[in-house]
């Protein structure tokens, strides 16, 4: 059998790209830099323009970017074409500056928290009209992440909202452990839905795209060795990269991998292990 090719390990670093240092801080927290920075930009603010200069910081890093492109006055304007000016300029912009992006429109539509998740039928229309108008202008280095939430007690079973495997690049899961009450181990958060997906889209390759541990609860350095060292690499051979959120949000929980010096340093054996030396670049 044929050995596996290495899994490519990302992050979203909590204050960058508005702390340019943060990224070279977590890049020697850690030990090395990440092969995929997730960040997150919106339709309706200042980060609503793509950014080649933040693109070619990334890219000079070595990484790959990972732009959630989050549509937040909903899919009813992209589905009527309002957004249609808009679309084109940032897939030009894309096109133009040239490198390989990974583009996670509207994710987590599954969530009962999330303004784009209804109906399912305008997800994919709005989708599919994304595509095309990134064909159009010759966007060809950019790879959709189709990126549903794990299926859970508030997020829907993800299959209405799939657009076909003919339209994307990858297909992804978001899922956390919140620890406390609610400690899960990694096999009960992703094990149905990694199943369900592979079913959905079978030979795409999977990302964890969005994936975080709590502290309390239970034992995080354990759960991030289990993850890592047995299943993901044993029980999921369709995972081809992985993206750890790397933050702590007000009202969250302290998902960064320095918590506390045990899940750091079960964090520095991940990136250590040539399990997980893939590169998109």
């Amino acid at each position: 059998m044929r050995e596996a090719a290495p899994i490519a390990l990302g992050a979203y670093v909590e204050g960058f790209p508005a702390d340019d240092a943060a990224l070279d801080r977590y890049a020697r927290l850690v030990g090395d830099s990440p092969a995929i920075l997730h960040v997150f930009r919106n339709w309706t603010d200042a980060t609503r323009d793509f950014d080649p200069a933040l693109a070619r910081r990334v890219a000079a890093g070595g990484a790959t970017p990972m732009i959630s492109w989050q549509p937040w006055d909903g899919l009813g304007p992209i589905v009527a074409g309002e957004g249609d000016d808009y679309a084109r300029a940032y897939a030009s912009g894309i096109a133009a500056w040239g490198g390989r992006l990974l583009l996670r429109f509207a994710h987590e539509m599954n969530g009962e928290w999330i303004a784009w998740g209804e109906p399912a039928n305008a997800y994919r229309d709005a989708w599919h009209r994304l595509r095309a108008i990134f064909a159009a202008e010759g966007a060809t280095n950019v790879e959709w992440v189709w990126s549903p939430h794990v299926a859970d007690g508030r997020a829907r079973r993800f299959e209405p909202y799939f657009p076909g495997s003919d339209a994307v690049e990858w297909v992804a899961l978001d899922g956390y452990n919140w620890g406390g009450r609610d400690w899960r181990g990694f096999e009960e958060i992703f094990g149905e839905s990694y199943a369900a997906l592979t079913r959905l889209a079978p030979g795409r390759p999977v990302m964890l795209a969005e994936i975080g541990c709590a502290e309390a609860g239970g034992d995080k350095a354990a759960w991030i060795a289990d993850a890592f060292g047995r299943a993901i690499p044993q029980r999921m051979p369709a995972i081809r990269a992985v993206a750890w959120f790397h933050a702590s949000p007000r009202g969250h929980r302290d998902w960064r991998v320095d918590s506390s010096p045990r899940a750091l340093a079960a964090w520095r054996a991940v990136t250590a292990d040539p399990r997980y030396a893939g590169t998109l670049v």
